[in-house]
């Protein structure tokens, strides 16, 4: 995907392009002919899959306070020096 990210770019310094993300551009970039629409597919593909990678430890702010656990237990001992 980076050599077509790469034509984006140089269209975007040619001013054939508005400014913004590569990948939020690859639609456009192929309707101007900048990039094919496989090309364009590809880069929207790459963009999902490391988005989904970089997702990895999504949690809810519930399982985030309790280390992933999604039960939540109602007494817990407190260290002595708590207020």
């Amino acid at each position: 995907a980076q050599p077509a990210i790469d034509r984006i770019q140089a269209a975007q310094r040619a001013r054939q392009l508005p400014r913004g993300a590569a990948e939020e551009l690859a639609r456009a970039a192929a309707e101007l002919g900048v990039i094919s629409t496989a090309e364009a597919a590809l880069i929207e593909t790459a963009k999902a899959a490391r988005l989904a990678a970089t997702e990895v430890d999504v949690f809810t702010p519930d399982e985030f306070r309790n280390n992933g656990r999604t039960e939540v237990r109602a007494s817990l001992p407190r260290a002595a020096n708590f207020r």
